[in-house]
């Protein structure tokens, strides 16, 4: 164990970010600086709003800094280059100039939600659940140019379970980070050993998702699939059909039996109803649902 803590910068946009900063704090290591991506437009009022790494650190008076370029951030980490030891990344939400990557005594450390080489790139959680994976975890690795692409310090397995969302398997991942990073860490600035690098040809890549990504033919898709973006996409980009001329989204359901009922639905601009409600106020939806898809009740409005 180490005697005091590294010189360390965090770096973390999100609420996946903000357990691990927590947890991080917890066991006694606090950032010299916290770096978050400035504030962005939120709702339909496009309210100016602090990402909640942001808030969180703030809350817990902590010096914040909020770059709006890699010049503005370069010049801010100059400013702790004589001490600067170590630069945790957990999905601060932009990739870091080369410049920066050099500051740190012993580089930059990156949180990745997947068992790299697997799944690089902005959306590994969403896209190991819409692959049926049982399995995923977290990536500690060191940053390089690439995306993704650094050498790999320690990993650590969390299963996928069948009725997993990104929401809660986002919560897990972050857990998981908690328990292990600093053990994992502190091991490896007591004893640097070379680190493993990746087998590029067993590499996959994730994209950005977008709204589009959500859209489904109600009347052709699998129900597994169905299940499995639902589980993915809510509550962005959400799945929907424009099949029946206004937007309507499917927000919860259960898949068994190689079948999946819709619990929750909601069309564009009116309120969020069960399956059951949904079937009694338009039935000739219904008419363009295949056997496999149903409609049925939930004990929850909660997805």
């Amino acid at each position: 164990m180490l005697r005091t803590p590294p010189f360390f910068v965090f770096m973390g946009s999100p609420d996946f970010a903000v357990t691990i900063l927590e947890g991080l704090l917890a066991q006694g290591w606090k950032p010299a600086l916290v770096v978050t991506e400035t504030s962005k437009p939120v709702g339909r009022r496009h309210t100016l709003t602090p990402t909640p790494v942001d808030l969180f650190a703030r809350q817990q008076q902590l010096p914040v800094s909020t770059p709006a370029t890699k010049a503005e951030l370069l010049n801010r980490l100059r400013d702790l280059t004589d001490s600067l030891e170590l630069i945790l990344v957990a999905a601060y939400g932009r990739l870091l100039p080369a410049d920066v990557l050099d500051l740190p005594r012993y580089g930059a450390i990156n949180v990745h939600a997947s068992l790299l080489p697997k799944y690089r790139g902005a959306s590994p959680i969403q896209a190991a659940i819409v692959a049926g994976e049982t399995e995923t975890g977290i990536t500690l690795m060191q940053i390089t140019a690439g995306l993704d692409t650094g050498p790999i310090l320690a990993q650590f397995p969390v299963p996928i379970l069948p009725t997993d969302s990104t929401a809660t398997l986002t919560q897990r991942l972050a857990q998981c980070t908690v328990k292990t990073m600093v053990p994992a860490l502190e091991s490896y600035l007591l004893q640097p050993t070379p680190l493993t690098s990746q087998i590029e040809a067993q590499a996959t890549y994730t994209t950005k998702i977008t709204k589009k990504d959500g859209r489904i033919n109600i009347e052709s898709i699998d129900p597994i699939r169905l299940d499995r973006l639902v589980r993915a996409y809510t509550p962005w980009p959400s799945v929907y059909t424009d099949q029946f001329g206004t937007r309507l989204q499917i927000l919860a359901g259960t898949y068994a039996n190689a079948g999946y009922t819709i619990t929750r639905l909601q069309w564009a601009g009116k309120l969020p109803v069960d399956g059951q409600t949904f079937a009694r106020a338009y039935p000739d939806v219904l008419t363009k649902l295949p056997p496999s898809i149903t409609l049925g009740a939930t004990t929850s409005m909660v997805p």
